[in-house]
C-alpha cells in the first residue's frame, strides 16, 4: 500500500514518512481490535508485540541471520546510488540514475529486511533509528562504513538490551523490545534536551 500511494510522488521522503504514519495508525486499530477480541492468540501477540529473542530457536536464528547478511550484501551493492541521493535528487538523476525507480528498489529491500526481522523478533524499530544515528557521530560519512558500522552497532545494541532485559529483575524477564525502546527512546529525548539546551 505504501508503494502504491507514494508512487504518484515519486517517493518523496517526506511524503513517504506521512504515509507511513498514516498507515501504521490504520493498522494499529485493526490490532486493537484483535486484542479486544480476548482469544487465546492475543496473549501471544502480544509477546510478539513486546519484541523477544526468547521464542527463537537455533534453526531460526541461522535462517535469520543468513536472510540479513543477503539482503545487507544487496544494500552494499547499491553504495554508489545512496551516496549520489544523499548528495540529492538532482545530482542523481544527472548522473544517469532513474531516482524514482532506484528509490522503489531501495525501499522494497529496507523493507524486506524489516519484514525478516520483525517477523521472528516482532517490532524492536528504536534500534534501527538509534544505529545509523551513532554510526553518523562516530564519523562514518560515507555509505560503506555507515551501513557497516550502523550494522554492528544494532548487534551490539541488540545483545545489549537482550543481556539487561535477561537480567535486570533475574529470575523475571523484560523483552528485548521494551528494554531497546526505554535505552533508544532516552537517547533520543537526551538529544532533544541538549539540541535544545545548547
Amino acid at each position: 500500500m505504501l508503494m502504491l500511494l507514494g508512487r504518484r510522488h515519486h517517493y518523496s521522503p517526506a511524503l513517504m514518512a506521512l504515509l507511513g504514519i498514516s498507515l501504521g495508525a490504520l493498522l494499529n486499530a485493526a490490532l486493537q481490535f484483535v486484542l479486544a477480541k480476548g482469544t487465546g492468540d492475543s496473549f501471544a501477540l502480544l509477546g510478539w508485540l513486546a519484541g523477544s529473542t526468547y521464542r527463537a530457536t537455533p534453526a531460526q536464528a541461522l535462517w535469520l541471520s543468513f536472510g540479513v547478511l543477503l539482503f545487507g550484501a544487496l544494500a552494499l551493492l547499491f553504495q554508489r546510488a545512496l551516496t549520489l541521493i544523499g548528495i540529492g535528487d538532482g545530482v542523481a538523476a544527472s548522473r544517469g540514475l532513474n531516482v524514482p525507480r532506484l528509490r522503489l528498489v531501495l525501499l522494497v529491500l529496507v523493507a524486506l529486511l524489516c519484514a525478516l526481522v520483525t517477523s521472528l523478533l516482532g517490532p524492536v524499530a528504536f534500534l534501527g533509528l538509534l544505529a545509523p544515528h551513532i554510526a553518523v557521530m562516530l564519523g562514518a560519512r560515507r555509505v560503506m562504513p555507515q551501513l557497516l558500522l550502523a550494522a554492528a552497532l544494532g548487534a551490539v545494541l541488540m545483545l545489549l538490551a537482550d543481556w539487561l532485559g535477561r537480567t535486570l529483575i533475574f529470575p523475571l524477564q523484560i523483552p528485548v523490545g521494551i528494554v531497546a525502546s526505554v535505552l533508544c527512546g532516552g537517547y533520543f529525548v537526551f538529544l532533544l534536551i541538549r539540541g535544545r539546551l545548547g
